[in-house]
């Protein structure tokens, strides 16, 4: 079995709880991107989600001191 790397689906960048509207301002006013509706089973986690080509960023709000430890890649793999 072979896995062979597909694509990056979505990627996680963490915001302290509360300034969803500054990071809203960074990334769809300045920025441009284009938010999207959140998965239904993530929305409990606060933040929102962006579209920025053809992946998915998740802002998820976090505690200031957890802020530099969280950082989460997903992969979309193939086994051929």
């Amino acid at each position: 079995m072979t896995i062979k790397f597909n694509r990056l689906n979505h990627i996680q960048i963490c915001i302290p709880h509360g300034q969803e509207g500054k990071a809203r301002e960074f990334y769809c006013v300045l920025l441009g991107l284009v938010e999207i509706e959140k998965p239904e089973h993530m929305k409990t986690n606060g933040g929102f989600w962006l579209e920025v080509a053809d992946m998915q960023e998740d802002m998820n709000g976090t505690s200031n001191n957890t802020l530099l430890l969280k950082l989460m890649i997903c992969i979309l793999l193939r086994l051929i």
